[in-house]
C-alpha cells in the first residue's frame, strides 16, 4: 500500500507541473508580443515624426489656381530632396509689404531665365541662361486671360529666385506684380504640391 500511495504522489506532482509549464509558455508568448507591439509603436512614432518634416498638409485659399486647384481644397506638399523646376506647383511662404502668408503658384521660370510674356497672344517664352528658348505649353489653363496689358513684358529672374504665376491669371497676384509678390526667393518654397486629399471626388496626384 505504501508503494501505491507513493506512486500516486508522483503522478500528482507530474500533473501539477504541466499547468505551470503551460503558464510559463504563455507568459513568454505574451512578453514577445508586448515587445513587438512596443517596437511597432516606436517605429510608427518615428515615421510620423519623420513625415512631419517631409510632408505638410495645406489648404488652398482663393481662386488664383483655378481650374487646377480650388478654394478650400486640401493638398499634401513635400520638400524631400526637392529643387523647384519649371511647371511645378509650389507652396511658398511669401513675405512682402502686403503678403505674409503661404501662397500656391506654378513655377514658370527659375534663376537665370528670361521670361517674356506676350500680352496680345498670352504666349510665354522662357530663355534659360544658356540661351535656349522654349514656348511654355500651358494645357492646364482653362480660363481665358483678360488682356490687361499690350505688347510684351520681359522679366529676368535673379539668382536664387523663381518667377511664378497662378493658373487663373485673372485672379492671381504673382510675379507679374513686383510690388505684391515679384520674384520669389527659392528658400521660401515650402515644397511641391503632390497630392490632393479633398474633395474626395478629386482625390489623387496633382498634375
Amino acid at each position: 500500500m505504501a508503494d501505491m500511495n507513493h506512486e500516486y504522489e508522483i503522478k500528482d506532482e507530474q500533473n501539477s507541473a504541466e499547468p505551470s509549464k503551460n503558464n510559463s509558455k504563455k507568459n513568454v508568448v505574451f512578453s514577445e508580443i508586448a515587445e513587438y507591439a512596443e517596437l511597432l509603436a516606436f517605429a510608427l512614432l518615428f515615421v510620423l515624426i519623420a513625415l512631419s518634416f517631409v510632408f505638410r498638409m495645406c489648404t488652398i485659399d482663393g481662386d488664383s489656381m483655378v481650374d487646377t486647384l480650388h478654394d478650400k481644397e486640401k493638398i499634401i506638399v513635400s520638400d524631400l530632396f526637392y529643387t523647384p523646376e519649371r511647371g511645378d506647383i509650389v507652396v511658398i511662404h511669401q513675405t512682402s509689404a502686403r503678403y505674409n502668408k503661404p501662397i500656391v503658384k506654378r513655377v514658370i521660370g527659375i534663376e537665370g531665365d528670361t521670361v517674356v510674356i506676350n500680352h496680345d497672344t498670352n504666349e510665354i517664352v522662357v530663355t534659360d541662361s544658356n540661351g535656349n528658348s522654349e514656348i511654355v505649353r500651358e494645357d492646364y489653363l482653362t480660363i481665358r486671360s483678360e488682356q490687361l496689358y499690350y505688347g510684351t513684358t520681359t522679366y529676368k529672374v535673379p539668382e536664387g529666385c523663381l518667377f511664378v504665376l497662378g493658373d487663373n491669371r485673372n485672379e492671381s497676384l504673382d510675379s507679374r506684380n513686383m510690388y505684391d509678390i515679384g520674384y520669389v526667393d527659392a528658400r521660401r518654397v515650402l515644397g511641391k504640391a503632390i497630392f490632393r486629399l479633398s474633395p474626395v471626388s478629386k482625390f489623387g496626384v496633382i498634375k
